[in-house]
Parts: structure tokens; C-alpha cells; sequence
């Protein structure tokens, strides 16, 4: 794998499990927004309100990794039309492409929310309720795919529109 994939989704919706396996398969550098945000919450900083801090963040680790041939694989909810904008740009130009993941079973969706566990130390998972709260913009022009099938069969097709399979 070359250049930057952007795994974008509702929590919950399969976005780390997908991560994971592309990394384990390619080599690609792993950025999560959860991790990145937590660690920032620990800080010494005032986080009370992130915004799209984490996400700047990621995108300055990506550039670099990008700049030094690295494949970069960045896990991020990214609801809103403006904080996916630069991703929109780097993705394309980087050899990559952006993808938004979704469960298209809500009781399926809801089960994984509800059955999860975070391996980020102090990181809270959002429950169902926050999950059904979020706003979430439609992604134009980003591959979309439902996890509901086995996350071997998502990773190939991500390779495969990426160039890769």
C-alpha cells in the first residue's frame, strides 16, 4: 500500500477492527483520533474542548510519514464536511483514497456499540445514545462500504480501489 487511507465512520461501525487488519497487512503507519485526543487529554494542556485538534495533529503526522514514502492509515470518526476537507485533498494526492464506513444493520451497529472495549488507558467509549446523537454529514465522493460483511472482504476492496489488489 502507498499514500494515505482515511477510514471515516460512526463510532462503533467497524473503523479500528479495519484499521487494524490494513496496517497488519500492509505495513502502514496506524493514526487513531481517539488515541491522539486521549493523549492530548492527559496532557498538561486545557482539552476541555478539542475540536479539531487531534485531527490537525494527525494530519501533520501523515504529511510527514507521507514526505518519507510511508503508507498512512488514519482512523477517525470525521463527521462534518469541514474537518474532511484537507483529507479530500491529501488522500488523492498522495496516491490514497478516503472511505466511510458504515453498519447498515442498526441492531447489528448497536450490539457492536454496547460489546466494545477500548485498549486506550482513560479513553470512554461512547454508548448507543451518544452514538444516535452525533451529526454526521454525507461524504461525497468518498468510497463508501458497510461493514456487515467479513472485514477480510473490506480491506481487499479498500486495496483494490486504492490500487493495491
Amino acid at each position: 500500500m502507498r499514500g494515505l487511507i482515511v477510514l471515516s465512520g460512526l463510532p462503533g461501525v467497524g473503523k479500528s477492527t479495519v484499521a487494524e487488519v490494513l496496517c497488519d497487512e500492509t505495513g502502514a503507519l496506524w493514526l487513531r483520533a481517539d488515541a491522539i485526543e486521549q493523549a492530548m487529554r492527559e496532557s498538561h494542556m486545557d482539552c476541555a474542548d478539542l475540536a479539531d485538534g487531534g485531527y490537525a495533529a494527525m494530519r501533520v503526522v501523515a504529511g510527514e510519514a507521507l514526505s518519507r514514502g510511508l503508507p498512512v492509515v488514519i482512523d477517525c470518526v470525521n463527521p462534518l464536511a469541514v474537518t474532511r476537507q484537507p483529507w479530500k485533498t491529501l488522500a488523492p494526492a498522495s496516491g490514497g483514497l478516503c472511505v466511510e464506513l458504515f453498519c447498515s444493520d442498526a441492531a447489528e451497529h448497536r450490539r457492536r456499540v454496547e460489546m466494545r472495549h477500548t485498549d486506550i488507558a482513560g479513553f470512554a467509549l461512547p454508548d448507543w445514545a451518544a452514538v444516535q446523537a452525533r451529526v454526521w454529514e454525507p461524504w461525497d465522493g468518498a468510497l463508501r462500504l458497510d461493514t456487515m460483511r467479513p472485514v477480510g472482504e473490506t480491506v481487499a476492496e479498500i486495496l483494490k480501489k486504492a490500487g493495491e489488489g
